[in-house]
């Protein structure tokens, strides 16, 4: 007897396969194997499922807590109650690990208790050091290229805030006065460095500029440049104010101002930074543009909850500047159009804020959490553009990319290892490659869980290559030379290895390897077909009444 599977499907969301065994020289021609998992024993132990359910959720909303307060800086303004709960969390997600319900629910308590108590200690301390909280909101404020340089200066301001905390206000406003040095010697360097030299070159390559009109640039950017050896940190920014009216003399608002949404393929990228950009006067377009962005797929799952979700808000109106001078009542209108790109000079725009946002850096601080969420919607992979060409679209704040690329990974990648869960399978992308027409990734197709790889546990993967994909998450791959296997089918014992792969997630397509009459063969269905194999069978034999299981058995594709 030499019993065959004719065809062995699997569709997309199923978490078991049915495999249908058909034996050749059996007076039954076929016969229906059904692999039935995790059948009634959930019923069975229904009140420790719903004790770890809970522990998990505890745990879960210790953790978002958390994040929050990571996005608020509270680590940075009450260091020592965030370590605390830090040290707490930690411990529930061990006991949460170790199936340890009850410590994990004990420990999540204890971690959100301490993170109330760093939110006040954080808003004391915020009070206390305000003109240096003040002097890092404006410096980070001043081009997002800073954030990753004032580390060092944060550091010390967390020093600052260690003192507070422990009672020490004359050790902690020492320490301020040193980081506010430190922010100022940041700025300026940035300024010397690179904004000066930048606006210098912008100016000279700006075609038609009325030579009095230019050296009266000239001349305002060389007193500019010789107060920077002098400036105090509190006189930083009128340095500051007057490179901006410079800028506004020469370059429109959509350069002044850059899309903060690009338009790239199907794609809608959201720009976290440009790093370098030029105005192409004769064409009217953005040209050299490099930065980098978040990607959505649209397929991922969305989880829409305000930024500041815990905690008491109150409505505060902010009227759009072009540069922010009183941070308590303004906001820049390059921010105010990542929150509302319809958003116009000397408009009025509505915020909630938390209570505890009255002084102007705590307002600022509070307005850039929201902006950093709206930046970063749920499932977005970071991705770098390079040499873009952006032309100004109808809808505010948005460009029209016609030239350039943009890549993932970054470095570093964020995320590390980024995936699409499609329809209960995995797409393990190992690069995305933009650019204004196409959108390519290099990825591996994951299986789903009840498919399991004996030889790293984790669900079978088969490589797909490089292949067209978009926003949607629609791609078609048909590899009839890819071997694949062996796989571990269910709880049943049985592996199975062979050869071809079809992932047809392509809802416009169906793929001639499918079975005639299966659900596979019309377009709208998704998931993976395997090409002909066999499974594994076992040394030596099984004697048992499930010893089929063990058994060797082919399985053959039809078209």
């Amino acid at each position: 007897m030499n019993p065959r599977f004719k065809a062995a499907e699997f569709e997309a969301g199923e978490s078991v396969p049915d495999v249908r065994l058909c034996f050749s020289g059996h007076k039954y021609d076929c016969h229906l194997l059904s692999v039935a998992v995790f059948i009634s024993v959930a019923a069975l132990f229904s009140s420790s499922i719903e004790a770890a359910s809970n522990a998990a959720a505890e745990v879960r909303r210790a953790d978002i807590t958390l994040t929050n307060a990571v996005a608020q800086d509270i680590s940075l303004f009450a260091p020592t109650s965030f370590s605390e709960a830090t040290r707490e969390y930690g411990a529930a997600e061990s006991a949460l690990k170790n199936k340890q319900d009850a410590q994990a629910v004990a420990a999540s308590a204890q971690a959100l208790k301490l993170l109330e108590k760093a939110a006040l200690v954080a808003t004391q301390t915020r009070e206390l050091l305000k003109d240096t909280v003040s002097l890092r909101t404006r410096v980070r404020e001043l081009d997002i290229s800073l954030l990753a340089r004032v580390t060092p200066a944060d550091e010390i301001l967390k020093q600052a805030a260690a003192s507070s905390e422990a009672g020490d206000n004359k050790k902690a406003l020492e320490s301020a006065d040193k980081a506010a040095d430190a922010y100022a010697n940041i700025a300026t360097q940035y300024l010397k460095e690179q904004r000066l030299p930048n606006l210098r070159k912008q100016i000279k390559e700006i075609p038609g500029v009325p030579s009095d009109q230019l050296a009266k640039a000239q001349a305002e950017l060389d007193r500019a440049e010789s107060s920077l050896g002098t400036v105090k940190p509190k006189e930083l920014f009128t340095v500051v104010d007057k490179l901006k009216e410079i800028d506004q003399l020469f370059y429109p608002p959509f350069f002044r101002v850059p899309p903060t949404k690009l338009q790239m393929a199907d794609f809608v990228l959201r720009v976290i930074r440009y790093d370098t950009r030029r105005w192409d006067f004769q064409n009217g377009v953005v040209i050299h543009a490099s930065g980098t962005a978040w990607l959505v797929f649209e397929c991922q799952p969305t989880f829409p909850r305000p930024p500041l979700w815990q905690l008491a808000t109150i409505e505060k109106n902010l009227r759009v500047v072009e540069a922010v001078k009183n941070p308590a009542e303004e906001i820049a209108l390059a921010d105010a159009m990542r929150i509302n790109p319809a958003v116009a000079m000397g408009s009025t725009i509505t915020l909630k804020l938390p209570t505890y946002a009255k002084s102007g850096p705590q307002i600022s601080q509070a307005v850039q959490q929201q902006i950093q969420w709206l930046l970063k919607p749920a499932g977005a992979i970071k991705v770098h553009f390079d040499d873009l060409t952006i032309r100004p679209v109808a809808m505010p704040g948005t460009g029209l990319v016609l030239a350039g690329t943009a890549a993932y990974p970054t470095t570093p990648p964020d995320p590390a290892d980024a995936s699409l869960t499609i329809d209960g399978f995995r797409l393990l992308l190992h690069t995305i490659n933009l650019t204004p027409i196409h959108a390519s990734v290099e990825a591996e197709l994951e299986m789903p869980s009840s498919i399991v790889d004996p030889g790293t546990g984790h669900p079978g993967r088969v490589n797909l290559g490089t292949f067209p994909i978009t926003s949607s998450c629609t791609f078609r791959r048909d590899l009839p030379q890819l071997a694949y296997g062996p796989w571990g089918i269910g709880n049943t014992g049985m592996q199975i290895k062979g050869t071809g792969i079809v992932a047809d997630f392509d809802p416009t397509w169906a793929p001639p390897a499918a079975p005639a009459g299966s659900a596979a063969a019309t377009p709208g269905w998704r998931g993976a077909l395997l090409g002909q194999g066999a499974t594994v069978a076992s040394s030596p034999g099984v004697v048992s009444n499930s010893g089929y299981l063990s058994a060797s058995y082919s399985f053959l594709s039809r078209s």
